[in-house]
């Protein structure tokens, strides 16, 4: 027993046992068509994946000390200490919250709420960020995804009252409330595009016109009506969403001329779902009944889409891809098993978010680098190398600047709104697009120059001690969360030996204007 006690104080500190989750997915990733283990990358270093786990998790990139202190840390298990620890941070449940908002709201701080009568925008923008802080806390006290979907779909009652109604009064747009929330439904919870069954049988999948104006039927009895003036003409700060005993939803009459698609018969839609279920004739809670049929355990599709939303959040596209076109009568899955992995997983865990991100965290999958041999193709065998958002953009510079993170949505808006083409819907968690515009904007912005010179982070190395190339280092570790290579080192060392005044900001300038800097990978 001394022998055995000896040799265990002397053996290195062993990285704790994988949770058999994370290993059942790896396998799963492995098991991909075609996947090659001789090019899977290694394993990132520890700077790669703390700057990747926090511009995914929190939406900004570590500081210098940040990642000089977890590169030290020779603690076992410290990454997966590090998941729990962002995932329990407000700012993991603050960006999160406003990742959903984007899929449920589009541009979050501008949306329109075509009800008779309108609301007005300034009640719009309130109701808006009421819902974010609730959804937020739920994400916070890590509710069941089925608690969370449930809460949305039956929202009644005032927007006072009830957290949850910006959602459907989002709904009220130009095509139509009944329109809109069956295609909203069916896209956002449950990854699947609806709207060609709108006029036809879908041609390519299971999908009919039934299926479409049923969905839109569950919600027919719906009635919105303003309690409140504004200062808004023609507008109500406030609303009541309440539900009547009456009220169809009819299959319109449309035209199709084409041999390959079959327009629905015009009727009486019968209040259906997806998947099964249907309410039956006469007065009854039909709302109730949908959340019931979407959020009970058989519908596997609602986990399923939600695990495949979130893998294509963390690895920069979905098993199925788009995230939002589950195609159930053709294969659109890259890998069925890797999915149904996943969705065990999320359901074992009672539908809990934060499991299914911790797991997907533990994952070699995940914590792979960006780096590796031989021509990429998407079957997860190395990190990607993503754009980042505008938000995760203004925040990595304000960090290798200032040395802290700035949430600033209007700062965001403004800098980037030129790289948006006129008439897309973006706010700060949309993916910049990675144009031409982008680098030009980096390059010729002077305020970014000013932050450089004024920011505090760059002065502070300039005057600190240690030679040039142990400043160097520091540069790239404050602004890339790692050190320089050889050849970076003496390259950059050589520079500013010859540029002594404003080269330490011309250097500096290069690092932000770089590829590695405005991507996470």
């Amino acid at each position: 027993m001394r022998t055995t006690l000896i040799l265990c104080l002397l053996l290195p500190a062993q990285e704790p046992r994988k949770p058999a989750a994370a290993a059942s997915i790896d396998a799963a990733v492995r098991g991909i068509p075609g996947y090659d283990l001789k090019r899977q990358a290694p394993l990132s270093d520890d700077g790669e994946f703390l700057r990747r786990a926090m511009l995914d998790l929190t939406g900004s990139p570590p500081d210098a000390e940040q990642t000089r202190a977890f590169v030290a840390d020779a603690a076992p298990g410290k990454r997966a200490a590090k998941i729990d620890e962002l995932l329990n941070s407000p700012e993991w449940a603050d960006y999160w919250s406003r990742l959903f908002g984007e899929v449920f709201f589009g541009n979050y701080h501008d949306v329109p709420m075509e009800t008779q009568p309108k609301v007005s925008k300034a009640a719009s923008a309130r109701m808006v960020d009421t819902f974010l802080k609730w959804f937020g806390g739920k994400l916070r006290k890590d509710a069941p995804w089925t608690d969370i979907v449930d809460q949305i779909l039956d929202a009644r009652g005032t927007d006072e009252g009830d957290p949850a109604l910006a959602w459907k009064l989002s709904l009220y747009r130009e095509d139509g409330f009944y329109s809109e929330f069956a295609q909203s439904t069916a896209r956002q919870f449950l990854g699947i595009r609806l709207i060609c069954a709108k006029c036809h049988n879908h041609p390519f999948d299971a999908w009919d016109v039934p299926h479409y104006y049923g969905l839109a039927a569950f919600v027919a009895r719906q009635k919105v009506r303003g309690v409140g003036g504004s200062a808004e003409k023609d507008a109500t700060d406030h609303v009541e969403l309440k539900y009547a005993d009456e009220g169809e939803v009819d299959i319109p009459a449309v035209e199709v001329d084409s041999e390959i698609v079959h327009a629905g018969k015009p009727g009486r839609a019968k209040p259906i779902f997806l998947f099964g279920g249907e309410a039956p004739p006469g007065p009854g809670d039909r709302v109730k009944l949908l959340s019931s049929l979407i959020t009970q355990k058989s519908t596997t599709q609602l986990p399923r889409a939600l695990a495949n939303r979130v893998w294509g959040w963390l690895f920069e596209r979905g098993i199925v891809h788009p995230v939002d076109d589950f195609a159930i009568k053709r294969k659109s899955s890259l890998s069925p098993g890797l999915l149904d992995v996943l969705t065990r997983h999320l359901i074992d865990s009672k539908y809990s978010l934060k499991t299914l991100i911790r797991t997907i965290c533990a994952t070699d999958a995940y914590q792979r680098s960006c780096h590796a041999e031989g021509a990429s193709k998407p079957d997860f065998s190395r990190a990607a190398v993503k754009p980042l958002n505008g938000e995760q953009l203004l925040n990595a510079i304000h960090v290798a600047t200032s040395g802290a993170p700035k949430r600033d949505a209007g700062q965001v808006l403004r800098m980037v709104a030129s790289l948006f083409p006129a008439g897309a819907v973006w706010c700060e968690t949309t993916p910049l697009p990675g144009n031409a515009r982008q680098a030009l904007l980096l390059r010729n912005n002077p305020e970014i120059m000013g932050w450089i010179a004024s920011g505090g982070v760059l002065a502070k190395i300039k005057a600190g001690p240690g030679s040039v190339e142990e400043k160097v280092d520091a540069m790239f570790l404050a602004a890339l969360s790692r050190t320089a290579l050889p050849a970076e080192r003496a390259r950059y060392a050589a520079f500013l030996n010859t540029h002594a005044a404003s080269g330490w900001e011309d250097a500096y300038w290069t690092l932000l204007n770089s590829t590695e800097f405005v991507t996470r990978h």
